[in-house]
């Protein structure tokens, strides 16, 4: 990640100097460019003296534990006579360790001159890093790696797992000159798009297994045409297949299923009635980041509700159930965002309405239910284009409101959600969907007395993604 570039000539050539190593490292095969926006977030605290605070390894280490960068890069570029002097500093992910640290003076003073100094800097730094990528995901013996086809990993390339152990230092530069390695095992890639790449472990060392931050290192030696791996996947990922940009989906889906209203004055004297619904959901998600989201749920069914259980008269109501969730989530991304299971956990608020018409006789009415939302939902892949979940959420809290009051005031009150369905991915930007839903809905006035709203549903729709 890019720092902001100081300078001692009134912020003049700073940002010109910032955008064309930007526009450098983004356009090189040899890293991944990550914006930073998160940083000027972060610095907001410190606008008043920022270069002061950049030069503080506290900070750095905030920045780089906060952004999760693989590397800072940091330029100083200050007056020197006619001239300027130029420091290019990388520090490691932790913030603190130099990788690389290099200062020139320029005897004029123009910006194509201080950039080429900086580029051919970045060049040697680059041809100095001892690794291919690194381990950010992990899944038994299947790992996702940071780098892709850029950097020649494709589809059936082999390569070495290598662990750093100890850092060596250069005595007086305190820089950071050697590491001493030891290694963890062989694998092969399977999966691989531009800027990311996921394979499987088929041999290890004696005793080892991944973790995070491993280091890959790309094995040229050996023939990939003789080396197999057990569940060895024929896929080719194309190299736009998965350019993470876009800010989100928008779905629709048809709703078929059935509904019920009880009511229950003690256990011989319950009154139930239900039918069919018939009805539509859409569903909008945002997408911060990778991890962070933010969802709006509406839906609204149709139906008819008729006795189906008590002693009481027969009757027939007009009856609707209708939700509206508002989400905001994180989702754990063990294998990295396209590959493997996802684990999403969300809070929010939620409001269900299931509406009737008012029933003396069975003590029903329309109720509301509403409150702080909190949920969990996990998808994994199945196979090739399609995944499955399950979402389950609740209500913390809730209320129980009736529209018309019938059984007095409400002791305790919940709803529960639980919903299972898979997705298949039809065209690039269009996921078709299907889902089972279930809703409950209860109140509770006495120890004897309660009534309970349920919803089940099955739902077909198609998503896209925008």
């Amino acid at each position: 990640m890019l720092l902001p570039v100081e300078d001692s000539f009134q912020e003049t050539i700073s940002f010109k100097i910032f955008l064309e190593i930007e526009n450098y490292l983004k356009e090189s095969n040899w890293c991944y460019y990550k914006y930073n926006s998160e940083i000027l977030n972060i610095l907001g605290n410190y606008k008043n003296n920022l270069s002061a605070h950049l030069r503080n390894k506290n900070v750095l280490r905030l920045v780089s534990d906060k952004t999760k960068a693989g590397s800072l890069i940091k330029i100083n570029v200050f007056k020197k006579n006619r001239g300027a002097r130029v420091r290019l500093i990388i520090y490691g992910s932790n913030g603190t360790d130099i990788l690389f640290d290099e200062t020139e003076d320029i005897n004029e003073l123009g910006l194509n001159k201080i950039t080429l100094v900086l580029k051919n800097w970045l060049n040697l730094f680059s041809k100095e890093i001892p690794y291919d990528g690194k381990i950010v995901g992990i899944l038994g013996d299947q790992f996702t790696i940071d780098m892709g086809n850029e950097i020649g990993l494709i589809e059936g390339s082999l390569v070495k797992i290598i662990r750093p152990i100890v850092k060596r230092k250069h005595p007086l530069l305190k820089r950071i000159v050697d590491w001493e390695t030891k290694e963890i095992g062989s694998a092969k890639i399977f999966l691989s798009s531009d800027l990311s790449s996921q394979g499987k472990v088929y041999d290890y060392e004696p005793k080892q297994k991944l973790k995070i931050g491993d280091w890959v290192i790309l094995d040229k030696k050996k023939d990939s045409s003789k080396t197999k791996i057990d569940d060895d996947f024929s896929i080719r990922v194309k190299n736009k297949d998965f350019n993470f940009g876009r800010l989100g989906q928008f779905g629709i889906l048809l709703s078929f299923g059935t509904g019920s209203a009880t009511s229950n004055e003690s256990s011989q004297n319950l009154r139930k009635i239900g039918g069919a619904l018939l009805g539509i959901d859409s569903n909008l998600e945002l997408w911060f980041t990778r991890n962070f989201w933010f969802e709006i749920n509406y839906g609204k069914n149709f139906g008819s509700f008729e006795k189906e259980e008590g002693s009481f008269d027969a009757v027939t109501s007009n009856s609707s159930f209708s939700q509206l969730k508002i989400k905001f989530g994180y989702k754990y991304l063990p294998l990295g965002f396209y590959y493997g299971p996802q684990i999403d956990g969300y809070f929010g608020f939620a409001n269900y309405s299931f509406s009737i018409d008012h029933l003396q006789t069975v003590k029903l009415t329309s109720i509301s239910s509403s409150g702080f939302l909190m949920g969990i939902k996990g998808n994994m892949p199945i196979i090739e284009d399609l995944r499955g979940f399950i979402a389950f959420d609740f209500l913390l809290g809730s209320s129980f409101t009736e529209e018309t009051t019938l059984n007095g005031e409400v002791k305790s009150s919940s709803h529960f959600h639980l919903s299972i369905g898979g997705d298949y991915k039809f065209a690039k930007n269009i996921k078709l969907l299907a889902a089972f839903a279930m809703d409950t809905s209860n109140g509770t006035y006495s120890d004897t007395a309660n009534s309970k709203f349920k919803q089940s549903a099955l739902k077909f729709g198609v998503s896209f993604n925008f």
